[in-house]
């Protein structure tokens, strides 16, 4: 009864959000033209996975295949985030192949699984197999494609794949033109290959109107048959998010020896009031704060506290965000 409500109110708000786009677009006869830069940048990983998406979701998350024992073939996510911003909805099936749906989570030998402890069907949930495919002997053409709103305030989309047996493409566009497309089909044409693609993206600094960011995960080129493009999960983070999440790689290296306790507080003291300043758009000085906590890491760096290795990630992690904070 609650995902059937949930849903509800998911189609009214990507109906009503259709509407306005519309709206603003018949006032010109044309679509509303960018105005500054937009971000959209990609990055994949191709090694298995076992996430948590309440921690990678702060913002937002979905996952599909996951119901039904395994077997549901719904493109409604099966779970997502209670009380998230309901950006992530229906996938749009990618079919000029014909063929039927198949829930994958029924198989316990998919390279991702997944913990959560916010869902808003199942509240908690661990190692969970999951995802979403096109099931026939060959699938040219065929996957899943999912929009999200954007904003001039940047956010980081994680969308976990594999390809199967071909080559598949990602592709990752804004409406608004502001910014080059991403694509890549580097995920290895083997055997139910994972790929999780990191997405940051931004609409224009200039909102002109409702902006949005499509994805599509198609398989491209096959290589044998029974091959497929399947897509299990989507995440969402918002600048905060991504700050949490680096929190919580500093908590990492304390615990493994790597900064003492204090060395750790000092760093993470600097973003927890970074949170803060953001949450009250105080964003010039959430920016200061950043860059306060990319000096000490560097002096790390140089003093041999910390290896490039270990501290470069935390860097490029504030970086973006301080990148996010445009307006």
């Amino acid at each position: 009864m609650f995902t059937h409500l949930f849903f509800q109110h998911s189609k009214r708000f990507i109906w009503l959000a259709a509407v306005f786009v519309l709206l603003s677009q018949s006032a010109t006869g044309l679509p509303a033209a960018a105005s500054g830069t937009g971000i959209l940048r990609g990055s994949v990983s191709t090694s298995p996975t076992s996430d948590d998406l309440t921690a990678y979701g702060n913002f937002d998350w979905a996952i599909w295949g996951i119901a039904n024992h395994g077997t549901s073939t719904t493109l409604y996510p099966d779970d997502n985030k209670s009380g998230g911003a309901g950006f992530i909805g229906i996938l749009t099936d990618i079919n000029p192949c014909g063929a039927p749906l198949r829930g994958i989570g029924q198989f316990p030998i998919t390279p991702h699984t997944f913990s959560w402890t916010d869902g808003s069907v199942r509240t908690f949930a661990t190692d969970v197999y999951a995802g979403l495919q096109h099931d026939a002997l060959t699938t040219p053409g065929c996957g899943f494609s999912l929009t999200v709103p954007a904003f001039p305030i940047g956010r980081r989309l994680r969308v976990y794949v594999t390809t199967h047996q071909g080559v598949s493409r990602l592709t990752a566009t804004l409406s608004d033109n502001s910014a080059v497309p991403y694509s890549d089909t580097s995920v290895p044409a083997g055997v139910n290959e994972p790929g999780l693609y990191t997405i940051d993206y931004a609409s224009s600094e200039v909102f002109v109107a409702p902006v949005t960011l499509t994805v599509q995960w198609v398989m491209e080129t096959p290589t044998d048959d029974y091959n497929n493009a399947a897509i299990y999960a989507v995440t969402l983070l918002d600048a905060q998010g991504i700050t949490q999440v680096t929190i919580d790689q500093i908590t990492d290296l304390v615990d493994a020896g790597e900064l003492t306790r204090g060395q750790g507080n000092a760093l993470t003291k600097k973003l927890t009031h970074a949170i803060d300043s953001i949450n009250a758009h105080s964003f010039d000085t959430a920016k200061h704060q950043l860059q306060a906590f990319i000096h000490q890491v560097n002096d790390f760096i140089s003093q041999g506290i910390l290896s490039p290795e270990e501290g470069q990630p935390l860097i490029d992690a504030v970086n973006t965000v301080i990148d996010f904070l445009r307006v």
